[in-house]
């Protein structure tokens, strides 16, 4: 109603908007992101070349962005540790992530393909400055296995990993906290989308307690 007579204003139909000054008291909900299911990941995994597959690995076991992954480099591994730095994430920070057997193993296997290796080598460099395209390219061969799967709908694409990522690590118990250090988030609210309404009034309600 107040976007119309906004819009009546304007039109000059009316000189005034009546209710200008009334706030809407409804909490609209943020839209869920899109995750992968478990059925979906398996899926997808059977239709994956290896580069393909130990991308996906790294970045369901790391949450990592698009930029950030492309980026990181083996001099950013240190005993089991990746580090993402200040100069490759989204706010500035660095921020440290704990390497699962899977990751790790997947990395290791990267590393065993190449010839020569450079510290400052990018680990996914390779996907990068292949003859499909760059970025795009890559973009396009990750549609393309999505399609194959037989995988629909909007969303899909990088961050749908780092979506399913934060995902599982709530599902399994996380704290948000957590959750929020190991995204990358400045301000805890954007990680709250991933909390299901249940336990986001469970955390509205406790936190109450120091408003």
């Amino acid at each position: 109603m107040k976007a119309i007579l906004n819009r009546a204003v304007y039109e000059k139909v009316i000189h005034e908007n009546p209710i200008k000054s009334v706030k809407c008291s409804a909490k609209v909900e943020a839209k869920r992101p899109r995750v992968l299911s478990n059925q979906e990941l398996k899926k997808l995994a059977t239709v994956l070349d290896p580069d393909l597959k130990e991308l996906l690995t790294v970045l369901l076991s790391t949450g990592l962005r698009e930029f950030e992954v492309l980026s990181i480099e083996w001099n950013d591994i240190r005993a089991g540790v990746l580090t993402v730095r200040g100069d490759i994430s989204k706010n500035g920070k660095a921020r440290h992530i704990t390497l699962n057997k899977l990751c790790e193993d997947a990395l290791h296997r990267i590393f065993e393909r190449k010839e020569t290796i450079s510290g400052t080598d990018k680990i996914f460099g390779h996907l990068v400055t292949n003859p499909l395209g760059g970025r795009t390219g890559l973009e396009n061969r990750l549609r393309a296995a999505f399609h194959s799967a037989g995988i629909r709908g909007d969303g899909l694409g990088f961050h749908v990993f780092r979506h399913t990522f934060a995902t599982r690590l709530i599902r399994i118990g996380v704290d948000i906290k957590t959750v929020q250090d190991l995204l990358g988030h400045s301000d805890i609210k954007t990680t709250l989308v991933y909390l299901h309404t249940s336990e986001q009034r469970k955390w509205d309600a406790v936190n109450k307690l120091i408003s």
